[in-house]
């Protein structure tokens, strides 16, 4: 929406609706893109690089504790740290346009390409530090961030399940409905569900689905990269 300098948003006592909501969350999203860091821009710069430097420590630690023989296959790590980067490259693109198109992507594929190559132990301890630059680099990412965490941990645990192709569309239901308790545990923690937006759940819908769709590229990966699922042997 567009507001006037020194415009009245909403009044004392006045019943919020949810065209102030969203004239509210979009001036939250403005202030802290500008007014919210005053400092010079080569200290966010820095910060911002050292953020990233930690989240590559943070997976290199991973590494070395879940699967410290991935170091020894060069293939199987470029092909691990290729999914890592586009994850973190879609959060940050899709992020700085409107934060609630995240729920549109499928994050979990993260997941599903990984599976069949490596430890649960290491995905799950690897996409828990990948999503973190949602709540570092992208307004209001911690809602997101908790979100598609609890979606990545149903999809590893469900992975295992899936003995035919159908059984994904079971899965995504059981993804979509984790995402949505979720969504709905913030809503009651703001102390009312008049937040509570059709969009964004036809956001999570479809991104949940989306993921069932996507999922068949990893044999695309591994022609690319030159890897054998155990499906294939």
């Amino acid at each position: 929406g567009y507001v006037t300098a020194g415009e009245e948003i909403v009044a004392h006592g006045e019943l919020i609706t949810s065209e102030i909501f969203q004239v509210l969350q979009s001036y939250k999203a403005e202030y802290n893109r500008s007014i919210g860091y005053s400092a010079s821009r080569w200290q966010l710069w820095l910060g911002n690089a050292m953020f990233a430097l930690l989240l590559c420590l943070l997976i290199f630690l991973a590494i070395l504790y879940c699967s410290p023989d991935l170091f020894d296959n060069p293939v199987r790590l470029l092909y691990f740290l290729f999914v890592v980067g586009i994850t973190m490259t879609a959060a940050l693109l899709v992020g700085k346009q409107r934060t609630a198109h995240l729920f549109l992507v499928p994050f979990t594929l993260f997941c599903l390409y990984l599976l069949p190559y490596f430890k649960k132990s290491l995905i799950a301890l690897t996409y828990c530090i990948t999503l973190l630059v949602l709540p570092l680099f992208v307004s209001g990412g911690w809602e997101v961030y908790m979100v598609e965490l609890i979606a990545g941990m149903v999809t590893i645990y469900a992975f295992g399940l899936i003995s035919r192709s159908w059984h994904q569309f079971i899965m995504a239901v059981c993804v979509f409905a984790s995402m949505l308790l979720m969504y709905l545990t913030f809503r009651l923690l703001e102390g009312t569900l008049d937040s509570f937006s059709t969009d964004h759940l036809v956001f999570l819908l479809v991104g949940a689905f989306l993921a069932v769709a996507g999922y068949p590229l990893i044999y695309l990966m591994e022609r690319l990269f030159g890897l054998v699922s155990p499906a294939q042997i």
